[in-house]
């Protein structure tokens, strides 16, 4: 039975748009839970188990046109999760969405959710150049601690990518991430990886890498 799951899930919304939860009297008064929702929210904790709407039932009523889930937010999330199986113009398009988006949802979000998404997209959905772009203009909500943790070891592993239209994303934004990249693994692993490019077949490689080596050079 969904009687049970129903209520808890009563109870969560509850809390959740009012952030706090202290006892079943409270459930009865809404509050702040959005009003697109709370003839939903109150079937949800009907006092009659057997009229409580089950959550699948919630959920599916949220996600209709025009319900309480139909939102920027979720369709957005929901796009970015699927980022690696969209076509080129449906990434695009996703990806100038979370660039005219970035300063309208959580800072957490994009941190957190969205970053997550474009660097598994790049490392391992051929998300390419532009992802990486908007990777480097989300890494400027990073704090230091969270640029080395969360950027680093991905940055080091581009470096060795075979791709050259990647490659010379990684250059010619060398100089926005080297200060953020301890001495240590510039000398140890970028730089390297850096110099193989005076040797590339491909003009664009070699000029973009004289300009970027003066940037690794100056934290060396």
């Amino acid at each position: 039975m969904h009687s049970l799951d129903a209520y808890m899930l009563g109870i969560l919304i509850f809390d959740v748009f009012n952030g706090g939860f202290s006892g079943i009297d409270q459930l009865t008064q809404p509050k702040s839970v959005p009003v697109g929702m709370q003839a939903s929210y109150k079937r949800l904790i009907s006092a009659n188990p057997k009229l409580r709407l089950s959550p699948s039932a919630f959920v599916e009523q949220g996600c209709r046109h025009g319900g309480f889930f139909d939102t920027p937010l979720i369709h957005f999330t929901d796009g970015i999760d699927n980022i690696g199986l969209k076509s080129d113009d449906e990434r695009e398009q996703l990806l100038g969405q979370i660039e005219s988006l970035s300063d309208d949802f959580p800072e957490a979000f994009f941190k957190m959710k969205v970053l997550r998404e474009l660097i598994k997209s790049v490392e391992f959905g051929g998300g390419g150049p532009r992802v990486f772009s908007v990777i480097m203009t989300i890494s400027g909500k990073l704090t230091d601690d969270e640029y080395e943790r969360m950027l680093v070891p991905v940055l080091i592993r581009l470096f060795s990518s075979p791709d050259r239209a990647l490659r010379v994303a990684l250059l010619d934004n060398l100089p926005k991430m080297i200060d953020h990249i301890p001495q240590k693994l510039v000398s140890r692993d970028i730089f390297p990886q850096t110099v193989t490019g005076f040797s590339d077949a491909a003009p664009v490689v070699r000029e973009q890498t004289v300009k970027a080596v003066l940037s690794s050079l100056a934290v060396l």
